[in-house]
């Protein structure tokens, strides 16, 4: 027996409209005007159906139409461990040498001067990622660091 898929239940209203069309797609427009919810709301819904793999988009933006990949049998409302499933963006220095000789002049997102970037996500120049304020304005500084060291002192007990 397989595991099932959980989902809230207005992605599950959803996707119950999808499975129960007949070959189990539906155009996407009459999908958002069936599902009575708000555009937002609705594409909302179907980008967490599309992430957990319970559905696939094809066609253009005139004509698209919304397929199921499973059964509905396969699916339950449940309480789901991943609210929105994030995908990260793209812009860390790619692992592979697949760039390689591909260096683009760009403009530095912060001073504005050309450097030379590497991968299409190098948007901030060397100079920039190792000064001061770039690396001490970061998620990883902790709250309480008015000194500037990197160590809160509501950490270290320093007062």
């Amino acid at each position: 027996m397989t595991e099932k898929t959980n989902l809230r239940r207005s992605e599950y209203n959803l996707f119950k409209l999808i499975t129960e069309a007949p070959l189990g797609q539906i155009r996407y427009k009459k999908l958002a005007e069936l599902s009575g919810k708000s555009r937002t709301a609705f594409c909302n819904s179907i980008c967490f159906l599309s992430q957990a793999g319970l559905i696939s988009k094809t066609g253009g933006t005139k004509n698209k139409t919304v397929h199921a990949n499973k059964r509905l049998d396969e699916v339950q409302i449940g309480p789901v461990q991943v609210d929105r499933i994030h995908i990260p963006l793209n812009t860390a220095k790619p692992k592979s040498n697949k760039y390689k000789g591909q260096e683009k002049s760009r403009k530095c997102l912060k001073c504005r001067t050309e450097f030379k970037s590497e991968w299409p996500g190098e948007r901030i120049c060397k100079a920039c990622k190792t000064s001061r304020a770039w690396t001490d304005d970061n998620q990883f500084t902790p709250t309480g660091d008015g000194d500037g060291f990197g160590v809160s002192s509501l950490v270290t007990g320093v007062i």
